[in-house]
């Protein structure tokens, strides 16, 4: 009986602990907000220093701007014809999910693309418009 007793409450325990293994997981990633039409698009969780570095590596680089003017706004479609490349290593430290990202530069501003989707999830606007 005290054996039942044991075995079920480890049991109990051990969805208690795999439950918050999950709940934790569901944490990471990309924040996700509804547009006016009813799609969810992503958005790249960067800090403030991570954002400076992008800029400060990429911002300057006029061989990456985009050839083909396109909306910059969080969720607009990139043209498949814009080239994308990939966020620098020291940009993006400790933030593995942005890695996934690519970038063009358009008018100065770095906008980090979906490559998958070829939707923009990110916008690093210059210092001065």
């Amino acid at each position: 009986m005290k054996t039942a007793f044991y075995a079920r409450g480890a049991m109990i325990g051990l969805v208690f602990a795999t439950t918050i293994g999950v709940a934790t997981a569901q944490n990471v990633g990309p924040v996700e907000s509804p547009s006016a039409d009813g799609q969810v698009s992503q958005q790249l969780a960067l800090t403030q220093q991570q954002k400076s570095a992008i800029l400060q590596a990429v911002g300057r680089d006029k061989s990456r701007t985009a050839s083909v003017q396109f909306p910059t706004t969080v969720g607009a479609e990139v043209p498949p014809s814009i080239n994308l490349y990939t966020l620098p290593d020291e940009a993006v430290n400790n933030n593995s999910e942005a890695k996934l990202y690519q970038f063009t530069v358009v008018q100065g501003d770095v906008v980090i693309v979906d490559p998958t989707r070829m939707r923009v999830v990110e916008v690093i606007r210059k210092l001065s418009h």
